[in-house]
């Protein structure tokens, strides 16, 4: 069942995550958003999704997909600095 009212959704299949459903404000009273994953493929052994729609309620919000995923990747610190002011 849903954690803190959080649905995470499993493909009976494949057992791949295949969506996530966050709830929305005000015990449901405004639309909550919905990530849904998919175009999985494998890197490094571990299926990954490489596409993701996202929406509010009903309605569209916006796509994503990904050419490239990499694991153990050094990140430099300094992307995540903020900006001088």
């Amino acid at each position: 069942g849903p954690v803190n009212g959080i649905q995470v959704c499993i493909d009976a299949a494949s057992y791949l995550l295949h969506a996530i459903a966050f709830p929305g404000a005000g015990g449901g009273e405004s639309p909550g958003v919905t990530s849904h994953l998919s175009e999985h493929r494998k890197v490094d052994g571990v299926q990954v999704p490489f596409a993701m729609a996202m929406s509010i309620g009903p309605e569209p919000l916006l796509k994503m997909t990904f050419d490239k995923v990499t694991h153990g990747v050094d990140v430099d610190a300094a992307i995540f600095a903020l900006p001088a002011e």
